[in-house]
């Protein structure tokens, strides 16, 4: 006689491969969010780069003629303030070299607070550096660094490559016109 209906053999082993889909999911789903704010700290870190190279491409009439004294090893350690005329809020009263200071003043205080979007995440423990490729033609590189997962005691120095900290560097070329 023939039984109809599933064993209860059969509902184990459908229930044990449902229960590996459902964690293997639940792995991916972690992988995908992991990855997601890795894409969005360096979206943040492209555009802390573009605001910094905006910057001085707006002041390269003074900054042509200070061979390239934007230079900073480390933004962390710099000591730039924001100027007297800056804080009035019209740079253009401002020299150069205090359109410098601001421009690294406010680029500072943008690394340190950026957030990733709807986060209170952002760049841990970011640096970012600005120095010169040494050909003398007005080519900087700009790096900024940022750790991966929260972990101080691998911090390393600005644009020095570790499989802990995630960089993004460019070359760029400060015209005279």
């Amino acid at each position: 006689m023939k039984e109809k209906g599933f064993s209860l053999i059969e509902i184990m082993v459908s229930c044990f491969i449902f229960a590996i889909g459902c964690l293997s999911l639940a792995g991916m789903q972690s992988v995908a969010v992991k990855s997601l704010i890795e894409v969005e700290q360096r979206a943040l870190a492209d555009s802390l780069l573009v605001d910094i190279t905006e910057r001085m491409q707006m002041n390269r009439a003074w900054l042509s003629n200070s061979a390239n004294n934007y230079i900073v090893s480390s933004v962390q350690d710099d000591t730039s303030v924001q100027p007297d005329c800056a804080k009035k809020g019209a740079l253009s009263d401002c020299a150069g070299e205090d359109i410098k200071a601001n421009d690294l003043f406010e680029w500072k205080n943008k690394l340190l607070t950026a957030h990733v979007a709807g986060s209170t995440q952002g760049l841990i423990n970011a640096d970012a550096c600005i120095l010169d490729d040494g050909n003398g033609i007005g080519i900087v590189d700009i790096t900024i660094t940022w750790q991966e997962q929260a972990e101080p005691s691998k911090i390393k120095a600005c644009g020095i490559k570790s499989s802990d900290r995630r960089q993004v560097t460019t070359k760029y070329y400060i015209g005279n016109s």
